[in-house]
């Protein structure tokens, strides 16, 4: 990814990947705090369009 957009976080809540939308050419428009995957001490999941995006429980 180019650095402008925060496409993962590791803090003490987990692993977390953003979800992101492209522009036409492939590169990053913009990322999605509401589409993610996270690994915590729950396991490895997907959200897909939460409205709170420091939800951190199954």
């Amino acid at each position: 990814m180019s650095g402008a957009f925060p496409t993962f976080r590791w803090d003490a809540k987990g692993l977390r990947a953003y979800g992101y939308t492209a522009n036409d050419d492939g590169s990053m428009r913009s990322y999605d705090p509401s589409k993610f995957v996270n690994y915590d001490r729950f396991g490895i999941y997907g959200i897909n369009g939460i409205t709170n995006p420091e939800f951190n429980t199954i």
